[in-house]
C-alpha cells in the first residue's frame, strides 16, 4: 500500500529523446539521404549520423554505395570533398534503431566511408521553444528527490535547479542504476541522466540561449562531480510539444572516473542550492572565465595522473582566484601590492578572507614535519608552495622512497583548491572534507565560513 502511494505520487521521469541500453552502445541519430559534395557535383548515397563513444565521444557521418571517383575521394578524406547528411530542415529525426549498414548486396564496386563532424546543427534554428531536453553520460548517481520511471519503479533520481532565469529537472534515466555498476567497473560511456530546461517563467526562448544554458550546465556538472561529464544532445521542442532543433556536437567527456568530490551521493540538495549562486557568478563574463579555468584545474588537483601535476595545478588554480579574490572582489590588495607578495602571502590572504583555516591540519603530519631551508615550521599555504616549488625548481637529483609529504601536500591542495572555488560560488552549505578520515557515504560537515551547526551523525 504504501509503494503504490509512494509511486502515484512521483513525478514521471524526464523522457530522453536519444538513449543508451548498454555502455558504449552508439547512438544512431539520423539514418537516410547523405551527399558527397565536391567540385562541384552531388552525388546522393544512402547513410547517417552516429555518437560513437571510444575511444571518446564523437559525431561522424557514414555513407555506404556503388563507388564513383568522388566516392573513392571521400573516403580516402580528399579536403575538398564533403560528406553532408540531409537532414529534416524544421525537426529532428528520432533515435534510428541501427547505426550503420553495409553496401548493398550485389554491388559491382561498393565502398563505405566516413567523416567526424563538429558543431552539425539538425531543424530550425530560428524555432521558439518552449523547452530543451539534455542528454548528460557519467553523471554521478545523486540522492535526491523521488521520481517514476515508465517501467513502475520509483526512487530518489531527481534534482531540482532553478537560478538564472532557468529551471533545470535533472533525473536518473531508467536502467541508470545497471549502467552505473557496468561503468564502475570497466569504465566506459553511458547516458545515465537527463534533464529537461525550461524559462522559470514559463516564457519561450532561443536555440541559442539553450545552447548558453548547455554550456553553463556543463560547468556546473564537472563542478558538482569533479569530473568531465556534462549534458550533450540538447534537443529543442516547440510549443506544440514538437523536437525542432539539436545540436549534435558532443561536450568533453572522460571515461567514467571515480573521482572524490565535495558534493556527497546522499546530500543531493547541496547541488540544488549552489546552483543559483553559481549562476549569478556564472552570468558575469568576467567571473565566467574565473570559474571556467578553475573547475578545469580543480579536476586535475583532485584526481590527478601524478601527484607533482596535481600540486602544481592546485597552486596555478589558487594563485589566480587570489588574484580574483582579492584585487577585483574584495579591493584587499592592488595590483602593484598583489605583485610584490609572493605565491604563499596571497594565498593565505585569500584563505583568511574567504573562512579557510591556513594553520597546518593535523590529518596531514607528514608534511607537518617539513621544515623551510632554515628549519621553521611552515603553515598551509608555505608548505604547499614548498613542495610546488621542490618540484619546478629541482636544483639535485632526489632519491627518496618517502612519498608521504607529496600524498599530504597533494590533499591540502585539492581541498584549499575545492574551497575556493565553492566560495567564490557562493556556496554555505554542506560539504564531504578531504582531510577528514571519515570517507563513508554522508559523512558531511559545514564549509568553514558557513555559520550552520555541525551536523549530527
Amino acid at each position: 500500500m504504501m509503494n503504490d502511494v509512494t509511486q502515484c505520487s512521483a513525478p514521471s521521469a524526464v523522457e530522453p529523446f536519444y538513449a543508451t541500453t548498454r555502455i558504449n552502445q552508439p547512438v544512431a541519430l539520423f539514418r537516410g539521404r547523405v551527399d558527397i559534395v565536391g567540385r562541384g557535383t552531388t552525388e546522393r548515397y544512402r547513410g547517417g549520423v552516429v555518437l560513437d563513444w571510444l575511444p571518446s565521444p564523437t559525431i561522424r557521418s557514414w555513407v555506404y554505395g556503388e563507388a564513383s571517383q568522388l566516392a573513392i575521394d571521400a573516403a580516402m578524406d580528399t579536403p575538398d570533398v564533403e560528406i553532408v547528411p540531409r537532414t529534416p530542415p524544421r525537426s529532428v529525426p528520432r533515435q534510428a534503431r541501427t547505426t550503420r549498414a553495409g553496401p548493398r548486396r550485389g554491388a559491382q564496386t561498393t565502398f563505405e566511408a566516413d567523416r567526424l563532424l563538429t558543431g552539425v546543427e539538425c531543424g530550425n534554428p530560428a524555432a521558439a521553444l518552449s523547452h530543451g531536453v539534455l542528454h548528460l553520460a557519467n553523471f554521478p548517481l545523486l540522492h535526491g528527490r523521488p521520481v517514476a520511471w515508465p517501467d513502475g519503479g520509483v526512487g530518489p533520481g531527481r534534482l531540482l535547479l532553478e537560478g538564472g532565469g532557468w529551471t533545470v529537472v535533472l533525473d536518473r534515466v531508467q536502467g541508470a542504476r545497471q549502467l552505473h555498476d557496468a561503468l564502475r567497473a570497466i569504465g566506459g560511456f553511458a547516458f545515465t541522466h537527463a534533464a529537461r530546461v525550461e524559462r522559470t517563467s514559463g516564457g519561450t526562448f532561443t536555440t541559442g540561449e539553450l545552447a548558453a544554458v548547455v554550456e553553463a550546465l556543463t560547468w556546473f556538472c564537472w563542478l558538482c562531480a569533479e569530473a568531465r561529464c556534462g549534458p550533450m544532445l540538447p534537443v529543442g521542442f516547440d510549443q506544440r510539444g514538437r523536437a525542432a532543433w539539436s545540436r549534435w556536437s558532443p561536450t568533453r567527456t572522460e571515461s567514467f572516473p571515480t573521482a572524490r568530490t565535495w558534493l556527497d551521493t546522499v546530500h543531493a540538495g547541496e547541488a540544488e542550492a549552489l546552483f543559483p549562486t553559481f549562476m549569478q557568478r556564472y552570468e558575469d563574463p568576467y567571473w565566467r572565465q574565473v570559474i571556467i579555468h578553475a573547475i578545469d584545474y580543480l579536476i586535475e588537483a583532485g584526481r590527478p595522473s601524478t601527484l607533482e601535476r596535481a600540486i602544481l595545478l592546485a597552486q596555478v588554480l589558487l594563485e589566480a582566484v587570489s588574484y580574483s579574490w582579492l584585487v577585483v572582489e574584495r579591493s584587499r590588495l592592488s595590483h602593484a601590492r598583489f605583485r610584490r607578495h609572493h605565491a604563499a602571502q596571497n594565498i593565505r590572504l585569500m584563505l583568511e578572507d574567504m573562512g579557510v583555516p591556513v594553520a597546518m591540519p593535523t590529518a596531514l603530519p607528514a608534511l607537518a614535519a617539513v621544515r623551510d631551508g632554515a628549519g621553521h615550521r611552515l603553515d598551509g599555504p608555505q608548505a604547499l608552495v614548498h613542495q610546488r616549488n621542490a618540484i619546478v625548481h629541482r636544483r639535485a637529483p632526489v632519491r627518496t622512497t618517502d612519498y608521504a609529504p607529496l600524498i599530504d601536500a597533494q590533499r591540502l591542495g585539492a581541498w584549499y583548491a575545492e574551497l575556493a572555488v565553492l566560495r567564490i560560488c557562493g556556496f554555505t552549505g554542506l560539504y564531504g572534507s578531504r582531510l577528514s578520515d571519515n570517507v563513508w557515504v554522508g559523512a558531511v560537515e559545514p564549509v568553514p565560513w558557513s555559520s550552520e551547526p555541525v551536523p549530527l551523525e
